[in-house]
């Protein structure tokens, strides 16, 4: 069996029971103030969140392929989000994902639903449908140019 070759890093704010912030890399715990911490940290904080898309109310993604980030030249996810469980004062627990190398939309989603359990988190039904479907960004910004275009003819032609 061919072994995969994706990566995830996980930030999870307030986890249940601890009520403690954690950073995980592909299912290890990253000791708080350490460099390998703050790098990691820095990739999931260092992008732009206005160019996410917004999948549901509580989940952002942003996908890119052959991205620049980390000197990566392969597909990369950052995924934003709330999990089910709620933090000591009731609010929905926060994180932030980094996926990379993964094959497609399904492997993100079990990447992620596992690296979130090993901290006691869930992925609300909703949230995981949403991250299976192939985001449609550049169908729609194509399909939109050529509609443009194909109306900017006609009114050539007309005239």
């Amino acid at each position: 069996m061919e072994k995969s070759l994706s990566k995830i890093t996980l930030w999870i704010q307030n986890i249940p029971e601890t009520f403690e912030t954690v950073l995980s890399l592909d299912g290890q715990r990253l000791q708080s103030g350490t460099s390998k911490y703050i790098k990691e940290f820095a990739n999931l904080t260092s992008i732009d969140l206005e160019r996410y898309t917004i999948l549901t109310p509580t989940l952002k993604r942003l996908t890119q392929d052959k991205s620049r980030i980390r000197k990566i030249k392969d597909r990369v996810t950052l995924v934003s989000g709330h999990f089910v469980e709620t933090d000591k004062s009731d609010r929905k627990i926060c994180y932030r994902a980094l996926i990379i190398n993964a094959a497609n939309e399904e492997e993100e989603c079990s990447l992620l639903t596992n690296e979130a359990r090993l901290y006691g988190c869930t992925i609300p039904e909703t949230d995981k449908e949403a991250l299976k479907k192939k985001s449609f960004n550049k169908r729609l910004a194509i399909t939109f140019a050529a509609i443009l275009i194909l109306i900017l003819i006609l009114s050539i032609i007309w005239i």
